[in-house]
């Protein structure tokens, strides 16, 4: 049996066993790139992806015209200007949106980004990208 984790299904918690805590990077470069991929046909859509330092834009692959790819980004002025913002539910982020206004759909990555992004669902904040799990 594999790691067991809580997660809130139909607003209860409900334990169950988890075959992925944290998304290996590929699975995280096959959902950054299905996220800018995803802004193709809204062309009056701008999408900044802030991807952090591990990973080399390119290896996210081709991306439409209206999506930037970057290691960092300015994210509080970003914020004020965004009708949302995709997060991994890192709390900074979760509260800088928070303080903006702007919804945010969530792919939690790591052990402690799940209670966050369940937090963000349980307060009709945002969203949360139901796991392989």
């Amino acid at each position: 049996m594999g790691p067991r984790r809580a997660q809130l299904i139909g607003g209860k918690w409900v334990e169950k066993e988890c075959c992925r805590l944290c998304h290996p990077s590929s699975a995280i470069r096959s959902d950054l790139h299905s996220i800018a991929a995803g802004v193709a046909n809204h062309r009056g859509t701008q999408l900044v992806l802030s991807i952090g330092d591990r990973l080399d834009p390119k290896q996210i692959g081709p991306v439409p015209s209206n999506a930037i790819i970057v290691n960092q980004a300015p994210q509080l002025e970003l914020l004020k200007r965004a009708s949302v913002c995709i997060t991994h539910a890192g709390l900074n982020t979760v509260l800088e949106s928070l303080a903006q206004g702007v919804p945010q759909p969530a792919i939690p990555v790591t052990f402690e980004q799940l209670g966050i992004a369940a937090n963000i669902v349980e307060r009709c904040f945002g969203v949360v990208k139901e796991s392989a799990c």
